[in-house]
């Protein structure tokens, strides 16, 4: 049998940090400030006083920004995951 121990999130970075094929910090936090300045810029295209949506869509792995038009949406932009 095999018992496993509950992992702490203070912990966990410092038992993977610097070992192959392990968590890497950079990696996430690459991909937020990645997702981030493309959100940013394209909000910044929208008309003043637009209102949008962010959809994340788990089955192609992609975030949509839908502007917003009264009760419908229309897509403003699409970031699809990177290939590996």
């Amino acid at each position: 049998m095999l018992l496993a121990a509950p992992l702490s999130h203070r912990t966990y970075p410092h038992q993977v940090r610097g070992k192959q094929d392990m968590w890497d910090p950079a990696a996430c936090l690459n991909f937020g400030k990645a997702v981030l300045e493309w959100l940013q810029h394209h909000v910044r295209q929208l008309p003043a006083g637009a209102s949008a949506l962010l959809r994340y869509v788990p089955a192609e792995g992609a975030l949509l920004l839908l502007r917003q038009h009264g009760e419908g949406e229309a897509p403003a932009a699409k970031r699809a995951a990177p290939s590996d």
